[in-house]
Protein backbone atom coordinates (compact mmCIF):
# COMPACT_ATOMS: atom_id res chain seq x y z
CA UNK A 1 0.00 0.00 0.00
CA UNK A 2 2.72 2.55 0.59
CA UNK A 3 3.77 4.27 -2.71
CA UNK A 4 -0.03 3.46 -4.10
CA UNK A 5 -1.93 5.81 -2.35
CA UNK A 6 0.67 8.68 -2.45
CA UNK A 7 3.80 8.67 -4.62
CA UNK A 8 7.12 8.22 -2.75
CA UNK A 9 9.56 11.35 -1.76
CA UNK A 10 12.68 10.73 -3.39
CA UNK A 11 15.98 10.58 -1.62
CA UNK A 12 18.69 13.42 -1.68
CA UNK A 13 21.29 14.37 0.18
CA UNK A 14 20.98 17.23 2.69
CA UNK A 15 24.71 17.94 4.94
CA UNK A 16 25.72 14.54 4.30
CA UNK A 17 22.48 12.83 5.16
CA UNK A 18 20.69 10.67 2.70
CA UNK A 19 16.64 11.68 3.24
CA UNK A 20 13.50 11.50 1.71
CA UNK A 21 12.51 15.06 -0.11
CA UNK A 22 9.36 14.78 1.97
CA UNK A 23 11.71 16.05 5.28
CA UNK A 24 12.34 19.37 3.86
CA UNK A 25 8.45 19.97 3.83
CA UNK A 26 7.97 18.87 7.31
CA UNK A 27 11.58 20.99 8.24
CA UNK A 28 10.08 24.19 7.08
CA UNK A 29 6.07 23.96 6.88
CA UNK A 30 5.55 21.48 10.29
CA UNK A 31 8.60 22.95 11.92
CA UNK A 32 7.22 26.89 11.63
CA UNK A 33 3.59 25.08 13.11
CA UNK A 34 5.06 23.93 15.88
CA UNK A 35 7.27 27.43 16.38
CA UNK A 36 4.05 29.16 16.26
CA UNK A 37 2.36 26.73 18.93
CA UNK A 38 5.26 27.34 20.89
CA UNK A 39 5.55 31.03 20.64
CA UNK A 40 1.35 31.23 21.28
CA UNK A 41 2.74 29.20 24.89
CA UNK A 42 2.57 25.36 24.05
CA UNK A 43 5.51 23.39 25.93
CA UNK A 44 8.08 21.32 24.17
CA UNK A 45 6.10 18.37 24.97
CA UNK A 46 3.05 19.83 23.50
CA UNK A 47 5.12 20.38 20.30
CA UNK A 48 5.99 16.85 20.10
CA UNK A 49 3.05 15.12 20.95
CA UNK A 50 1.63 17.37 17.87
CA UNK A 51 4.13 15.87 15.89
CA UNK A 52 3.45 12.33 16.53
CA UNK A 53 -0.13 12.91 16.44
CA UNK A 54 0.17 13.93 12.80
CA UNK A 55 2.05 10.87 12.19
CA UNK A 56 -0.32 8.69 13.62
CA UNK A 57 -3.31 10.42 11.26
CA UNK A 58 -3.66 12.03 7.97
CA UNK A 59 0.36 12.56 7.62
CA UNK A 60 1.06 8.98 8.37
CA UNK A 61 -0.62 5.39 9.58
CA UNK A 62 -3.86 6.32 8.26
CA UNK A 63 -2.73 6.83 4.85
CA UNK A 64 0.73 5.15 4.36
CA UNK A 65 0.31 3.08 6.90
CA UNK A 66 3.67 4.24 8.05
CA UNK A 67 5.09 6.02 10.96
CA UNK A 68 7.89 8.13 10.34
CA UNK A 69 10.12 8.88 13.38
CA UNK A 70 12.24 10.75 10.45
CA UNK A 71 9.63 13.26 9.88
CA UNK A 72 8.79 13.49 13.46
CA UNK A 73 12.56 14.80 13.76
CA UNK A 74 12.56 16.74 10.96
CA UNK A 75 9.20 18.45 12.59
CA UNK A 76 11.34 19.37 15.72
CA UNK A 77 14.43 19.95 13.69
CA UNK A 78 12.27 22.85 11.97
CA UNK A 79 11.18 24.38 15.53
CA UNK A 80 14.55 24.64 16.52
CA UNK A 81 15.17 26.53 13.12
CA UNK A 82 12.63 28.70 13.24
CA UNK A 83 13.74 29.44 17.13
CA UNK A 84 16.65 30.20 15.60
CA UNK A 85 15.63 32.29 12.68
CA UNK A 86 12.96 34.44 13.99
CA UNK A 87 15.69 35.41 16.93
CA UNK A 88 13.78 33.25 20.17
CA UNK A 89 16.20 31.60 21.29
CA UNK A 90 19.86 32.35 22.83
CA UNK A 91 21.66 31.94 19.40
CA UNK A 92 19.89 33.57 16.80
CA UNK A 93 20.80 34.20 12.78
CA UNK A 94 19.82 37.93 13.69
CA UNK A 95 19.83 41.26 15.86
CA UNK A 96 18.06 44.34 15.76
CA UNK A 97 20.91 47.12 15.26
CA UNK A 98 19.72 50.69 14.87
CA UNK A 99 16.39 49.57 13.86
CA UNK A 100 17.89 47.36 11.31
CA UNK A 101 18.29 43.40 11.34
CA UNK A 102 22.00 42.28 11.31
CA UNK A 103 22.59 38.92 10.52
CA UNK A 104 24.92 38.10 13.24
CA UNK A 105 25.96 33.85 12.57
CA UNK A 106 25.95 32.31 8.95
CA UNK A 107 22.16 30.07 8.44
CA UNK A 108 23.69 26.17 7.95
CA UNK A 109 21.29 23.27 7.53
CA UNK A 110 23.54 21.30 9.01
CA UNK A 111 22.88 22.39 12.28
CA UNK A 112 19.40 20.88 11.76
CA UNK A 113 19.60 18.05 9.23
CA UNK A 114 20.60 14.58 11.45
CA UNK A 115 20.45 10.74 11.15
CA UNK A 116 17.40 10.75 12.89
CA UNK A 117 15.75 12.13 9.46
CA UNK A 118 17.29 9.21 7.49
CA UNK A 119 14.57 6.02 7.87
CA UNK A 120 16.84 3.16 7.27
CA UNK A 121 18.39 4.69 10.60
CA UNK A 122 15.43 6.29 12.48
CA UNK A 123 13.26 2.89 12.02
CA UNK A 124 10.04 3.61 11.10
CA UNK A 125 6.77 1.69 11.97
CA UNK A 126 3.95 -0.08 10.10
CA UNK A 127 0.03 0.16 10.88
CA UNK A 128 0.52 -3.80 9.53
CA UNK A 129 2.86 -6.65 10.78
CA UNK A 130 2.31 -8.59 6.92
CA UNK A 131 3.51 -5.93 5.71
CA UNK A 132 6.93 -5.52 8.13
CA UNK A 133 7.73 -9.54 8.12
CA UNK A 134 7.57 -9.21 4.10
CA UNK A 135 9.77 -6.27 3.96
CA UNK A 136 11.91 -7.94 6.58
CA UNK A 137 11.90 -10.36 4.48
CA UNK A 138 13.05 -9.02 1.17
CA UNK A 139 15.82 -7.44 3.32
CA UNK A 140 17.60 -10.04 4.56
CA UNK A 141 17.56 -11.71 1.16
CA UNK A 142 18.89 -8.45 -0.17
CA UNK A 143 21.84 -8.42 2.91
CA UNK A 144 21.93 -12.55 1.36
CA UNK A 145 22.72 -11.40 -1.90
CA UNK A 146 24.79 -7.88 -1.60
CA UNK A 147 26.53 -9.21 1.58
CA UNK A 148 25.69 -5.92 3.34
CA UNK A 149 23.48 -4.52 6.06
CA UNK A 150 19.83 -3.74 4.88
CA UNK A 151 17.65 -3.89 7.81
CA UNK A 152 16.99 -0.82 9.76
CA UNK A 153 18.81 0.16 11.73
CA UNK A 154 21.56 0.34 8.59
CA UNK A 155 23.93 1.80 11.09
CA UNK A 156 23.39 1.22 14.29
CA UNK A 157 26.30 2.86 15.76
CA UNK A 158 24.10 6.03 14.59
CA UNK A 159 21.88 5.56 17.00
CA UNK A 160 23.31 6.42 20.48
CA UNK A 161 24.83 9.54 19.03
CA UNK A 162 21.16 10.97 18.24
CA UNK A 163 19.85 9.66 21.50
CA UNK A 164 22.66 11.91 22.61
CA UNK A 165 21.86 14.80 20.75
CA UNK A 166 17.74 15.01 20.85
CA UNK A 167 18.41 14.82 24.98
CA UNK A 168 19.65 18.04 25.20
CA UNK A 169 16.29 19.39 24.19
CA UNK A 170 14.00 16.87 24.99
CA UNK A 171 13.00 14.76 28.30
CA UNK A 172 12.95 10.58 27.93
CA UNK A 173 9.27 10.78 26.93
CA UNK A 174 9.69 12.92 24.02
CA UNK A 175 13.04 11.54 23.30
CA UNK A 176 11.15 8.00 22.74
CA UNK A 177 8.78 9.64 20.35
CA UNK A 178 11.23 11.07 17.98
CA UNK A 179 14.13 8.48 17.68
CA UNK A 180 12.43 4.93 17.03
CA UNK A 181 12.42 2.27 19.66
CA UNK A 182 14.41 0.61 17.10
CA UNK A 183 17.69 3.00 17.15
CA UNK A 184 19.10 1.94 20.56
Amino acid sequence: IVGRLAPLATVVNVSGHHVGSDKIGHFFDMGYELYVMRKEGQSVADLVARARWEQQGLWGMSTTGVKSYGDISANFDGYRFWQDMLGRSENPYFTCVNGSLKQIREVRMADYVSAAWTEAINCSEYSNERYKVAMDKNLVELQNRDGRRYQCPIQPAACAPLRRRYAQWLAPEELSAVISPSCN
